[in-house]
């Protein structure tokens, strides 16, 4: 039911689509993926995207305070980037990215277990609204 499908997501700037259903970070990838040829998990490439991301989630609970974005180990050279003072936490085990609502209500970038589930962000057109 489209109403149904509405509740879980919430849309900023036309290309931000926030899902507040729990999945690993692949798992949230192939959905992303999965809702239209040019969507994909949230790539944030400059402030302005990263500042339409925190207007998207400004109004939003978080679980931990914590959502998955599309940042992964093969993204060696991240030419914007806001990471998290703690990060990398663990480059051994952690190879997917998300982000953390630090105390200041800021959004940080954190490695992260791939397992862990959390909601996330597509970016892009989707299909199937």
């Amino acid at each position: 039911h489209p109403s149904d499908f509405m509740c879980v997501c919430l849309v900023h700037a036309d290309y931000l689509h926030f899902f507040n259903e729990s999945k690993s970070w692949i798992n949230s990838l192939k959905f992303c993926k999965s809702r239209g040829s040019k969507s994909n998990l949230v790539q944030i490439t400059n402030q302005t995207v990263h500042a339409d991301v925190t207007q998207l989630l400004a109004n939003v609970e978080l679980q931990c305070g914590e959502v998955w974005i599309g940042l992964d180990d093969v993204d060696k050279v991240v030419k914007y980037s806001e990471w998290h003072s703690c990060s990398p936490l663990n480059p051994i085990n952690y190879h997917c990215g998300k982000m953390v609502r630090v105390g200041n209500g800021e959004l940080k970038w954190l490695d992260a277990s791939c397992h862990q589930e959390l909601p996330f962000i597509c970016q892009g057109a989707l299909l199937n609204f």
